[in-house]
């Protein structure tokens, strides 16, 4: 079984993690916060930045791994999943800012996309599997 189109992803998923976490920590140190934001509203929007993407991405690369598995890496996997790092990576360049803008609005439909259609992709590929 090769996966490697779901483990290219997660390894850039994991650079990302770590950046917006380090960026949290910078922060923390910048503005003496211990826990929570301190009222920083920059601080917050690192956190919601680093916490959105610990929310969207364990799941989305589970389904990957998931639909990679059963049907082998796909061009269509392939962009999928390149869509999605990026569609994160607009998401986080778009909460660092602070009023709603087209990043974030950009990132959050095209993430919540490749949810669904992974998601799709996989159910299809489940059920024709058992049928």
């Amino acid at each position: 079984m090769n996966l490697v189109i779901t483990a290219a992803t997660t390894a850039v998923c994991a650079v990302l993690l770590a950046f917006l976490a380090l960026r949290v920590s910078i922060l923390r140190t910048k503005f003496k916060v211990a826990l929570g934001d301190g009222g920083q509203p920059e601080l917050l929007r690192a956190i919601r930045a680093h916490g959105n993407n610990i929310e969207h991405i364990p799941i989305f690369l589970l389904t990957s791994f998931g639909y990679e598995a059963l049907a082998g890496s796909t061009t269509a996997l392939a962009l999928l999943d390149a869509l999605f790092v990026i569609a994160r990576i607009l998401l986080a360049l778009g909460l660092s800012r602070s009023a709603i803008n087209r990043l974030r609005r950009a990132g959050a439909i095209s993430t919540l996309l490749c949810e669904l259609v992974l998601a799709g992709m996989l159910s299809w590929t489940v059920v024709a599997r058992v049928l």
